[in-house]
């Protein structure tokens, strides 16, 4: 140390000094990229996304010297901080943190950090060793070095070499600005509809596609007018568009004969994290979740197997948002941090006057805004099943046991959503209740995990249903069972991580059967409003497709790609495509309350409770 002291003491020193913090924040925004995978086929590339952000860091070492001498290490570590926490937001979510999803920091609740500090590796931690070597090497020399100073002419001139290279960098960020914006969801008024189709198959939505176009620097400009632009420039949705939302069902839904059934209950559970393949695993004839293999092969249930996850970053809000109103999820933002407060379509706010309505969740409202949420569906009732000292979560078995005794005593007819969380991953801890599963050889620990889990769920569930159908309440009732979203693949075993998700509706009143074609999210909504046989009751039908009169075998992912049967139905998926557009202005829009007026729905809110 002493001879470090002694040697920096020129001002070539000083150069050595602001060349080790150069290459400590090269390296430091190397490793970040190498971990999530953005190092790229060609290395200049690879290195074009390094240098902007290298001198973003370094430069206020420069133009606020000496006291930039404390400023590097300070931004070292915050970046290296933020790059940590983006890591293990890349792991959940498939995705890095964009200014939306920040606004939700303050919904984050304990099992959203367990998964996510589940998946910490140890060469993570590597990002803290440049902001460690700036700290030292600066501090050590502080004394020496901070008597020099550096001449006015010679700051503006660094800053004119840095602006020249950050210009070139982002020339092709620059020049795509306005098709890229286009991308994501922002199309121009005068554009066709086939140019928005085009945009959309054609550019990625993924935050994390901004990053391996324009670095990081480059993707969180186009994020933060992103966001202005929603939070800043939202605007009503015209009347143009409206119109189009009124008439989409007479050209796309049309009327046949009347539902079969008439004022239904409902009672809907949102499954967390379940993915078809679980519910077919077996070995040796033993199935992991037998309650709910039964009740598919009941003769009177209605199942989907192969319904194909169109949720964005907003995951289970955004399975919510589908399944409560048939609109499309945000590609790019959660709905529940853009605009949680709705109002939205549903059938709560549609059949207020004549239904109750109630959501019961076993966590803390305020994660992911639920408490907003609910209220934006319109549900008159909200309850979680905690109590005071309860833990953050609790178990199925306790849910949909405290549902049960909720749902026996309500007026009918109800609507009743159920939200699972047991099997929300990381599945690298034991079930608390071993069953035969854990003794199955040849299987990794997570999958075995997951499907304890499944396992402790489809026994709350057979249970649940098996009470149900001793109540009065039984004969007039359909049960919906539907994934919220896929399992991710990052926790389970390639042969386990199928994007598969399940939709069974038990107790029909209709002749069952089984379906294996390929459906999308947006059509559960559609499909349990013509099985409670409200077809023609209600003003809206979603923008999906009732699968009860149509099978559509395909659904458009919300990156733009297709799933299934991508030439089955060009027309259908241009709709599709259409009505995700649609989706989104609706969501963004700053009039929803009049596009809920014009549409014949009622528009108030009535506050939801959440209390026990």
């Amino acid at each position: 140390m002493r001879f470090l002291q002694n040697h920096i003491i020129t001002k070539k020193s000083l150069l050595t000094l602001f060349a080790v913090y150069f290459i400590s924040a090269l390296t430091l925004v190397a490793t970040f990229l190498i971990i999530i995978g953005i190092p790229g086929p060609h290395l200049f590339t690879f290195i074009s996304y390094l240098l902007p952000e290298a001198i973003f860091l370094t430069l206020p070492a420069i133009l606020f010297w000496p006291k930039g001498k404390y400023l590097t290490p300070a931004i070292l570590t915050f970046a290296a901080i933020f790059f940590f926490v983006n890591i293990l937001y890349f792991r959940n979510f498939h995705d890095l943190i964009t200014f939306s999803t920040l606004r939700l920091c303050t919904t984050v609740d304990s099992i959203i950090l367990r998964s996510a500090l589940s998946s910490i590796k140890w060469y993570d931690f590597i990002l803290f060793i440049p902001p460690a070597i700036t700290a030292v090497t600066g501090f050590t020399a502080f004394d020496k070095v901070a008597s020099i100073r550096i001449s006015g002419k010679a700051k503006i001139t660094v800053l004119l070499i840095s602006a020249i290279i950050l210009s070139l960098s982002q020339y092709k960020h620059f020049r795509d600005f306005t098709i890229y914006s286009i991308s994501r969801g922002h199309f121009p008024k005068d554009a066709t509809l086939s140019e928005k189709i085009g945009f959309m198959l054609q550019n990625s939505v993924f935050f994390y596609s901004d990053i391996t176009r324009y670095g990081i620097s480059g993707a969180y400009l186009i994020d933060a007018w992103h966001v202005y632009d929603i939070i800043a420039d939202a605007d009503a949705m015209s009347a143009e568009e409206i119109n189009v939302i009124k008439n989409w069902h007479d050209s796309g839904h049309r009327t046949s004969e009347s539902g079969t059934l008439r004022q239904k209950n409902l009672i809907m559970i949102i499954v967390e994290s379940l993915n078809t393949t679980a519910c077919e695993w077996s070995s040796d004839n033993r199935k992991a979740m037998p309650s709910l293999n039964r009740l598919i092969s009941d003769s009177t249930s209605i199942s989907f197997t192969s319904v194909c996850p169109q949720v964005g970053n907003g995951r289970s809000s955004d399975g919510q948002l589908m399944y409560n109103t048939g609109l499309y999820p945000s590609p790019s933002d959660p709905m529940c941090a853009i605009s949680p407060e709705g109002p939205y379509p549903s059938l709560p706010r549609m059949l207020r006057d004549s239904y109750r309505s109630i959501e019961i969740i076993p966590e803390n409202p305020r994660l992911w805004n639920h408490v907003f949420t609910s209220k934006a569906y319109g549900f008159r009732e909200m309850r979680h099943t905690l109590t005071d000292d309860a833990p953050v979560i609790e178990a199925d078995s306790i849910l949909l046991s405290k549902a049960y005794n909720i749902i026996s005593g309500m007026q009918e007819p109800f609507i009743a959503v159920i939200t699972t969380l047991s099997m929300h991953d990381p599945y690298i801890q034991t079930s608390p209740a071993k069953t035969w599963i854990s003794q199955v050889p040849d299987i990794v620990d997570t999958d075995k995990n997951y499907l304890e889990a499944c396992a402790a769920f489809d026994k709350a569930l057979g249970t649940f249903v098996a009470r149900m159908r001793q109540t009065q309440k039984w004969e007039n009732t359909i049960v919906v069972i539907v994934s919220d979203h896929e399992a991710r693949r990052m926790c389970l075993s390639p042969s386990m991580s199928d994007d598969r998700l399940l939709f069974t509706i038990v107790n029909s009143g209709l002749p069952g059967f089984t379906n294996d074609e390929t459906v999308g999210q947006i059509d559960v909504f559609p499909t349990i409003v013509d099985a409670m046989g409200l077809w023609d009751s209600v003003t809206w039908h979603g923008f999906g497709k009732s699968l009860l009169r149509e099978i559509p075998g395909f659904a458009l992912r919300h990156d733009g790609s297709i799933a299934g049967n991508a030439m089955s139905d060009t027309a259908g998926i241009a709709r599709q495509q259409r009505a995700a557009e649609l989706s989104y202005r609706w969501i963004v829009a700053d009039n929803k309350r009049y596009i809920l007026d014009s549409l014949g729905i009622d528009s108030t809110i009535l506050p939801p409770s959440a209390t026990d």
